[in-house]
């Protein structure tokens, strides 16, 4: 991926939407994409999956019982009850942006963003239609870059920021769409599309609904992982500092911009290219124990993803078994 990133990128920045690459690289561009998982794959509890399945078999209701208790609730209600997190609404502005004098000040319209930290984890843009949806999506690949900056200034290793995602979305009508940016070395960065889902505007198709909700709840553990994953990082760097009796300058003061609109002047993202992949020297000791405290991570009690094939074989192996008996 750091070759297609020099061949086919700008300065080291690749975008895997918009930046042709040649033919003769697409099956060593899948084979990379797949390595690197970028493409969202379900994740759900049990039960969760055990609801998500009677979902899609239920055929009983009419259009006005989903748009009361489903179209309108899939994404808000995923994230609204959540005690490390507060959901903003109509016209926000990101504080991601605001930490940063070169970077124009973004109005996005939802945020979901960490009661401990302020800092935004997530931001989604809703257009009705096709009208806007470009400019959102450039919107949205600035603020990705400005969360990697930011993570970048606190953290101080490409290494530890590889394992980490920015994510923003971006609603058209029914349609989500799920963007990601990343780091893949230390010069090197790249913007995918990680997924997008519809809504299914009949009764009808229930299985289609309930392919958005899993991926809705997928984003939402991606979210928290992301988190979980920067505080554990924090912690590991604060009780160093309090070991070494030294505490680090990296915090220093931010300027927000005086600018809060005219987003065409993102077309000079380069200059945030360029600092978000300069990162700081961090002691090689403190990088290990910050590597070895995210690998200790526990992964979510009960979760199931696509690596658990064999359980759901033997699942469905189960079911026809019962169905041929009880004949």
């Amino acid at each position: 991926m750091v070759f297609l990133c020099d061949k086919f990128g700008v300065d080291g920045y690749l975008d895997l939407m918009e930046d042709k690459i040649a033919g003769r690289f697409k099956k060593y561009l899948k084979d990379a994409t797949n390595k690197l998982q970028l493409s969202l794959q379900p994740m759900a509890t049990r039960k969760e999956r055990e609801m998500l399945m009677k979902i899609a078999e239920c055929k009983n209701h009419n259009e006005s019982w989903f748009r009361t208790n489903v179209y309108s609730a899939v994404f808000d209600n995923a994230f609204m009850y959540d005690d490390k997190f507060t959901s903003k609404r109509a016209d926000c502005y990101s504080n991601i942006t605001k930490e940063f004098e070169d970077v124009d000040n973004q109005r996005v319209d939802f945020i979901l963003r960490n009661i401990n930290d302020d800092n935004d984890y997530l931001s989604a843009e809703e257009k009705p239609s096709l009208k806007g949806v470009k400019g959102d999506i450039k919107k949205g690949k600035a603020l990705q870059k400005a969360m990697l900056r930011k993570w970048t200034g606190r953290l101080g290793s490409v290494e530890i920021m590889k394992r980490l995602e920015a994510i923003t979305c971006q609603w058209q009508g029914l349609k989500l769409t799920v963007y990601g940016t990343r780091f893949i070395s230390k010069d090197h960065l790249i913007t995918y599309r990680k997924g997008s889902f519809a809504v299914p505007k009949e009764e009808t198709h229930a299985a289609s609904f309930a392919h958005v909700l899993v991926a809705v709840l997928t984003l939402r553990r991606l979210v928290h992982s992301n988190y979980t994953k920067l505080n554990i990082i924090l912690e590991a760097k604060y009780a160093h500092g309090l070991e070494t009796m030294y505490f680090s300058s990296d915090d220093e003061t931010n300027f927000r911009s005086d600018s809060t609109e005219d987003l065409e002047h993102q077309e000079k993202i380069q200059t945030i290219d360029a600092q978000t992949s300069s990162c700081r020297i961090i002691d090689a000791e403190l990088e290990t124990h910050m590597i070895q405290a995210l690998c200790d991570i526990e992964p979510e009690a009960d979760v199931v993803t696509f690596e658990d094939w064999e359980e759901f074989i033997m699942e469905r192996t189960s079911k026809k078994r019962k169905a041929t008996s009880s004949n």
